[in-house]
């Protein structure tokens, strides 16, 4: 099975300084910070999946892609695949989609991809009066998609949008796409489903289309669903969890080989302007001397423990001595959970059982929650992660069906 990233410009300052939380003097953030693709030797996905609704809303960056193509724009090498979507998210309170199918087989075409979506729209349950309009309108795109591709002799493949609401519509309108001469479709709208739904939904998918057209799924390549994507076949999958999941997860921040997950240690910094508005230093009611005290002591314990000079009851003291120090967090877990889970970090270190580039080059930096640098690598090291994951299943899957 095939990973895409979707492109949200994530990238990396490889110059930054993890002891004074300094960037690169006189960088541009563009030219000279890298994509995960550039920091890793090898390969941590298959390819990117760009939207074309967020790069309607990028307006210097896409006056630069427009000037040079997206795979220049990417640094992307000749092994990975450029994958185009609408991005149906960005116009879902919409009754129709703000693109046409013409303008959409143009910006693929003369953009480079290598695989273009038709024009689809989503339905969802706020949305139920337009469902029909919605399911019928993203068939009749497909359908118009697939023949003007033809006519146009285009470059690029065409991939088959199908939306639906269950897995009854879901599998007419795979079945649809299918008899249009479509043999590659893509399940759309499942981003927000539990895993229950997805499987069951995919399952039946799976069994109208198989051996007649390879199968993409939108938004859905967790963790835990990777065994089932992988037992029924399906071609290739997205999702920017795992990579921002290292930031925006309560607990599972840093991923492990072994399917696990641990809780990176917030430490955020302090500032003198106390950060940005509504952060937890920001809303902290402490002195800026009494929080760059404890940061400072926070920080400095973490080190010393992963070099094995300070004990875990004393690291745990001067985290957790920041940590009350800092604005309340009613969106997160209380303070005795995170303790809990910051022991567990400890105590098991996997940031120096990890043989990552990330890893090996950051130490204890890496479980470190604290500003862009810091998290965008952590998110990195889960898509190399991810990557080994894949791979184990592929080997599990290929073992038992030896066996079989």
């Amino acid at each position: 099975m095939k990973f895409f990233l979707p492109d949200w410009d994530d990238r990396v300052d490889p110059g930054y300084d993890f002891l004074t939380d300094r960037l690169t003097l006189g960088r541009d953030p563009y030219r000279d910070d890298l994509y995960a693709h550039e920091l890793f030797e090898e390969p941590v996905y298959d390819g990117i999946l760009v939207s074309r609704m967020a790069l309607d809303q990028a307006g210097r960056k896409r006056k630069r892609v427009e000037q040079v193509g997206m795979r220049t724009y990417l640094r992307m090498s000749d092994d990975l695949e450029l994958f185009g979507d609408c991005g149906a998210f960005g116009y879902l309170d919409r009754r129709d989609p703000v693109f046409t199918t013409d303008e959409i087989l143009d910006y693929y075409e003369r953009l480079g991809f290598d695989y273009g979506v038709s024009v689809d729209h989503i339905v969802l349950p706020e949305f139920e009066d337009q469902r029909h309009h919605r399911y019928d309108l993203t068939l009749r795109n497909a359908e118009e998609f697939l023949r003007l591709h033809r006519e146009g002799e285009l470059s690029f493949s065409p991939v088959g949008a199908a939306q639906g609401w269950d897995a009854q519509t879901y599998v007419e309108a795979a079945a649809a796409l299918v008899e249009m001469g479509y043999d590659y479709i893509a399940i759309g709208g499942l981003a927000r489903s539990n895993s229950r739904t997805i499987s069951m939904i995919l399952s039946a998918v799976a069994q109208v289309v198989a051996g007649r057209a390879a199968i993409h799924v939108f938004g859905v390549a967790r963790a835990s669903l990777l065994q089932i994507l992988l037992d029924l076949g399906i071609e290739s999958a997205d999702s920017a969890a795992p990579l921002r999941q290292a930031w925006l997860a309560a607990k599972d921040n840093y991923y492990t080989e072994d399917g696990g997950a641990f809780a990176a240690i917030r430490i955020p910094l302090a500032t003198t302007g106390r950060a940005m508005s509504g952060s937890l230093v920001a809303r902290s009611e402490a002195t800026f001397g009494d929080l760059r005290e404890a940061e400072h002591e926070a920080l400095s314990a973490v080190r010393a423990f992963a070099r094995r000079k300070l004990g875990q009851r004393e690291t745990m003291k001067r985290i957790k001595a920041y940590d009350t120090l800092l604005g309340s967090r009613t969106y997160e877990r209380s303070a005795s959970q995170r303790e809990q889970l910051y022991r567990d970090l400890l105590r098991q270190r996997p940031w120096d059982r990890c043989p990552c580039p990330v890893c090996k080059e950051l130490g204890v930096e890496v479980v470190i929650f604290r500003g862009n640098n810091r998290n965008r690598r952590r998110g990195f090291h889960n898509l190399w992660v991810l990557r080994r994951r894949i791979a184990s299943a592929k080997d599990k899957a290929s073992d038992d069906s030896c066996f079989a």
